[in-house]
């Protein structure tokens, strides 16, 4: 049963910046070529090689670079738990459910935008609270996933996720609905 549903705030700007980057990059790699055999015959073959492979990098990396610092970015989450969950009215009281039974489905976006689905448990989930990545929340085996603490609606739970306190930008839901 769906407990709780998440939905990032960024998803519409990471979308559009991932299209307008793949935009330019397939453009300039298709491009370059042409304008290599276009360009004036002053410059030699060596240096318009060379000036083709600089710009081709660059084009490349800035690509790469955004979908590094994306990656780790969930776009949407479902927390299910089992229908026997203890409850307090409607809301699910998760501190008493098993970690094993506590069944995350989270989907972030490829290179090229295609959703990626995954499934795990609260189990597998190891809080990184200190790491270099600067959209990383906790990771589970080994793979980072970021969410945004003012919009995950179960701030008990986004504690357990962090492995620490929420800071005071963090304890606010921001979201639309209870």
């Amino acid at each position: 049963v769906a407990a709780i549903k998440y939905q990032g705030s960024l998803t519409f700007v990471v979308k559009v910046l991932k299209a307008t980057s793949l935009t330019t990059a397939g453009l300039g790699l298709v491009a370059l070529p042409l304008l290599t055999q276009l360009s004036t015959k002053k410059i030699p073959a060596a240096g318009k090689i060379a000036l083709s492979g600089v710009v081709g990098s660059v084009t490349l990396l800035s690509t790469v670079l955004l979908q590094w610092i994306a990656r780790p970015y969930i776009h949407r989450m479902t927390v299910a738990v089992p229908e026997t969950a203890p409850r307090d009215g409607d809301k699910v009281k998760l501190g008493q459910v098993k970690d094993e039974d506590i069944i995350f489905e989270v989907e972030q976006l490829s290179l090229f935008m295609f959703p990626v689905l995954t499934e795990f448990s609260m189990a597998q989930v190891k809080p990184t609270p200190a790491v270099m990545h600067p959209f990383q929340s906790f990771e589970v085996e080994g793979r980072g996933y970021y969410v945004e603490g003012v919009m995950f609606p179960d701030k008990e739970l986004l504690v357990r996720l962090y492995g620490r306190p929420l800071k005071e930008s963090e304890k606010q839901y921001a979201g639309a609905g209870p």
